[in-house]
């Protein structure tokens, strides 16, 4: 009698078989439904960063093109123009200044992967260039001149310098623009005498006149910018592509400034210049590729990376 009162006021209890198969499913769906919502926020959270990271390489290549860009030609008080060359007696092609032009833009054939560029590449650039991507050449010169420190009495005179002490000293072999308001010439240092303060520059070719005191003198270059390979891969597999600067004159080794950007077709007017630059993320952004648009065709990668035209309208100094 005591143990059938003691079972009644304490039997065990708990769940059936089916009430446990009930709540394991429920809780199944429950963590799928938030593994599902973590996948949402992570893919969601990727692809903003790598939106974040496409538009931070369009702003740098926009920023370090511009600049260059922008002083092309500027030459003291002119900027170099059919009507305003640049005078030398050196014999050579691979200056377009002496054309009266600051910008020479290389066309790729895009009609298939063979290295073919009109006009023709400069030997220095040949073997650097991705095929089927424009190139620029851009020739400036120094930010920041020095100035004669007294008037020539002849076209053959030697230049004696008044340095900024912000500029570099010149070494022999450099080409060196002298300029004011009237003209300009290129000219190539043969020799160079005098103190570290007070250099006598000399040079063989005559110049176009005799140029007066506090004329502006400083070192010229000619600058490429081109899209190369950078020979890394993200961690899927996937080549990387970059924008390259290199300094053709006086020649510098190139230099990456931009990873991300795997095409560029630049068009130039009268006042300016239309860059289109292929931008990509470096890693996944996606579950497959993602078609985009580029130079009004739509294309269709074959990497799940996310890819964006880029466009930059760069306006030209007169």
């Amino acid at each position: 009698m005591f143990y059938k009162r003691f079972y009644r006021r304490y039997r065990l209890s708990g769940f059936t078989f089916i009430e446990c198969l009930l709540s394991l499913t429920l809780s199944m769906f429950i963590l799928m439904l938030l593994w599902q919502a973590f996948n949402t926020i992570r893919l969601s959270s990727r692809q903003q960063n790598g939106l974040m990271q496409l538009q931070e390489t369009g702003r740098m290549a926009n920023l370090l093109l511009s600049e260059d860009i922008r002083k092309a030609g500027h030459i003291g008080c002119r900027s170099v123009a059919p009507d305003y060359p640049i005078q030398s007696n050196i014999a050579s092609t691979e200056f377009y200044f002496l054309q009266g032009i600051s910008l020479q833009i290389f066309h790729a054939d895009r009609s298939n992967t063979r290295k073919s560029w009109t006009p023709t590449l400069p030997e220095k650039l040949k073997n650097s260039v991705l095929p089927s991507t424009d190139v620029i050449v851009i020739e400036r010169t120094h930010d920041k001149p020095n100035y004669l420190k007294e008037s020539l009495s002849s076209t053959g005179s030697p230049l004696a310098i008044q340095f900024n002490h912000s500029n570099q000293s010149y070494v022999i072999n450099d080409y060196l623009i002298i300029s004011d308001c009237i003209g300009a010439d290129l000219i190539r240092i043969d020799t160079i005498s005098g103190s570290d303060t007070a250099k006598i520059l000399h040079y063989t070719t005559p110049l176009s006149h005799a140029y007066a005191k506090l004329s502006e003198l400083a070192r010229f270059k000619q600058i490429a910018y081109y899209i190369q390979k950078t020979g890394r891969k993200n961690a899927a597999g996937n080549l990387i592509y970059a924008l390259y600067r290199k300094q053709l004159f006086p020649e510098e080794p190139s230099q990456e400034i931009v990873e991300g950007i795997s095409n560029m077709l630049i068009m130039q007017y009268k006042d300016n210049i239309e860059i289109k630059l292929e931008i990509h993320s470096i890693d996944i952004l996606s579950d497959k590729p993602e078609p985009y648009l580029f130079a009004g065709e739509i294309k269709t990668p074959t990497t799940q990376q996310g890819f964006r035209e880029w466009k930059i309208n760069i306006n030209l100094r007169n």
